[in-house]
């Protein structure tokens, strides 16, 4: 692997690390029943076309993260399936973070698009 190799690696690392937690909190908003640990991982892979691969050993400590700080409540709920499973919701506070990590992800994104875009006019 060579220096470019590395640094895009840890450019993608660093990247996905804010944005895991906005994407997280988007899955759970939407899942209704479906908001156990499995499911929630299979739709941001579903929801990224394959680009977010999750392991249960990554995605539960953000969970854990997101509930310390009251963005997350969870429930067990019966499983037609099997087991009970812990089920997870958006909190109130965590509706509004939602919407204020959506809304700084877009504000970064266009600003973001806008020097990207200058980068043509540069001589």
């Amino acid at each position: 692997m060579d220096e470019m190799d590395d640094f895009r690696q840890k450019l993608r690392r660093e990247l996905r690390t804010g944005l895991i937690s906005i994407l997280l909190m988007d899955v759970i908003d939407r899942a209704g029943d479906e908001g156990y640990g499995y499911a929630i991982i299979r739709r941001l892979e579903e929801y990224s076309d394959g680009v977010f691969r999750f392991k249960e050993g990554t995605i539960y400590p953000i969970l854990h993260s997101l509930l310390r700080q009251g963005l997350v409540a969870t429930e067990w709920r019966e499983s037609p399936a099997g087991p009970a499973r812990k089920c997870y919701r958006l909190t109130g506070l965590g509706k509004r973070a939602l919407q204020a990590g959506l809304e700084e992800w877009g504000e970064m994104n266009a600003v973001a698009g806008k020097l990207l875009a200058k980068k043509g006019e540069r001589k």
